[in-house]
């Protein structure tokens, strides 16, 4: 009985480090898609230096703050890995600083 009872036990903490080696394992991939989505609206933004027109500009910001709220939306489930994982062509921002 005593064996037994040790090897459901053992069993059932590796049930709990492969959970949690998978939550981490998730959260790490959302934190690099927070990064790739932050670095391509830092790359947007050195297109707004220089002359160009308003409706271009706009176009412009308007991309780089979607990759910003993309961004944010991966942070936020980088930090909650057990959560869904948000869908990039569901996201809006609501930044309230351009025209939607």
């Amino acid at each position: 009985m005593k064996l037994r009872w040790w090897m459901v036990v053992i069993a059932f903490l590796a049930v709990l480090l492969g959970i949690g080696i998978g939550l981490r394992n998730r959260s790490e991939r959302f934190s690099r898609l927070a990064l790739e989505y932050a670095g391509k609206a830092s790359g947007l933004e050195d297109e707004l230096v220089g002359p160009s027109s308003r409706a271009e500009s706009q176009a412009v910001l308007d991309r780089v703050h979607w990759n910003d709220a993309v961004a944010d939306a991966y942070r936020r489930a980088a930090s909650r890995p057990w959560m869904g994982e948000p869908d990039p062509a569901r996201v809006v921002c609501r930044c309230g600083h351009h025209a939607e």
